[in-house]
């Protein structure tokens, strides 16, 4: 399965302050970032992408400055070791008039790892441009190359940044969660030879095509590549989020019948945000027939109408991320569960949109207020401190929404997670 890639367009701030959100995608020729989401080698023939500026790029540099986004909006905030400025003021340098007081505000190590990083991957960005530049350009062969060669150089900065922020290991950090006898050696057999770490090919012992699992009902089919895709470092694929959704509801269908108190939700798969506006922009069109009542049997939910739900969660792929989407209809909200307290009202606005079209469509009302309602980020979300454990963020926010619980897990569970959730994959059924 090819993993997708996101191409927003951005701008980025060396000094890690007064940061603005990723801009808007300018008006262009949308072919490249369209055949990323589609699982199309975007290699394959010359294109062209258009820049915040209104310069036109190349597919390769267009890719140059995709893979930087996520660098971009990872950069961390302010610690607590940094002190905030005023409620509404921006740092600038004082005039020659101007008494100073205060001593230089001192960055603080992660905003200097940042500031590091991001210079390190402008720097093979400009390299990247003075290739695209030259008058004598390479063949296509080489420049996808050369290209490639950056990317893989941006990834490994990236990872190295992520790793440097992780925290030390406390003997005092236990998992929130226990696992069976003989849980760990089952795991082991299973994502023997994964990954060694995040963007490398998966080896498994045995066939990587050999298949593991079946469920019928969503026919989805999981080989040994897919659950290698589990191991310790590596980064989940759709078919393991997309079977674990398939089993969360499930488990919501059993809850109901069994009269838990849990709210009633709705878990769509990975496809369901690249058909309603990834893919080329917004088009409802493109999922109306998603929620049809027949369609919901189909995908395991008891309610005939998706807006008698009580929530509906919605994994989203952030290019290099994994984010959790609820629209929260007994609350009347929406929010963005993002382990590295990212932000991207974008998603948001366009889900609140679905939700009026959907009104409309099965219910025939106007329900123009569900634009107006909250958007929320939280940040109190158990946080992410590495490069590769976003997809387990993602479906403990899920499960977690489902059950309607707190959520108390952090870091230190996921490798118990991953352990877990191979396990509910092979008995396919999500306690």
């Amino acid at each position: 399965m090819t993993r997708h890639v996101q191409s927003p367009q951005f701008t980025i701030d060396l000094t890690g302050e007064d940061e603005a959100g990723p801009s808007p995608p300018a008006a262009g020729k949308p072919g490249y970032a369209q055949r990323l989401h589609r699982g199309v080698d975007p290699w394959g023939e010359p294109d062209a992408a258009v820049s915040s500026s209104g310069a036109t790029l190349s597919a390769p540099h267009a890719t140059g400055h995709a893979l930087l986004a996520p660098l971009r909006q990872w950069l961390p905030e302010a610690g607590d070791d940094e002190p905030q400025p005023a409620a509404g003021r921006k740092h600038h340098a004082p005039r020659s008039d101007e008494a100073v007081d205060e001593p230089e505000r001192q960055p603080s190590a992660s905003s200097r790892l940042a500031k590091e990083t991001a210079e390190a991957g402008q720097a093979l960005l400009e390299k990247a441009d003075s290739i695209l530049e030259a008058k004598e350009k390479p063949s296509w062969q080489d420049l996808r190359s050369e290209m490639l060669r950056i990317k893989e150089e941006l990834d490994r900065l990236e990872r190295e940044r992520l790793k440097r922020l992780e925290p030390k290991p406390s003997t005092s950090v236990r998992p929130s969660i226990s696992l069976p006898p003989g849980a760990k050696a089952k795991y082991k057999a299973l994502v023997q030879g994964g990954m060694a770490h995040p963007g490398h090919s998966v080896s498994p012992a045995g066939a990587a095509s050999d298949k593991l699992v079946e469920h019928t009902g969503s026919n989805i089919t999981l080989t040994r590549h897919d659950v290698a895709t589990l191991a310790p470092g590596a980064w989940l694929n759709d078919e393991v989020i997309n079977l674990t959704m398939t089993l969360l509801q499930e488990r919501d269908t059993s809850a109901r019948k069994a009269q838990k108190s849990w709210p009633k939700t709705h878990f769509f798969s990975t496809f369901f945000c690249n058909k309603l506006y990834k893919d080329g922009g917004y088009t409802y069109a493109q999922v109306r027939r998603w929620t049809t009542p027949k369609r919901l049997a189909a995908a395991g939910q008891a309610s005939p109408c998706l807006l008698d739900c009580d929530r509906i969660v919605v994994p989203v792929h952030q290019g290099m991320h994994w984010v959790c989407a609820v629209v929260d209809l007994r609350n009347q909200e929406l929010r963005y569960l993002d382990a590295l307290k990212g932000e991207d009202e974008g998603c948001l606005e366009a889900l609140a949109k679905w939700l009026r079209d959907e009104f409309k469509d099965k219910r025939k009302e106007e329900r123009a207020d569900v634009l107006k309602w909250p958007r929320k980020f939280p940040k109190t979300v158990p946080q992410q401190y590495n490069g590769y454990d976003c997809g387990m963020f993602l479906l403990q926010f899920a499960d977690f929404e489902g059950r309607g619980e707190a959520m108390t897990f952090t870091q230190a569970d996921m490798e118990a997670y991953r352990i877990k959730t191979v396990l509910d994959l092979m008995d396919l059924c999500i306690a």
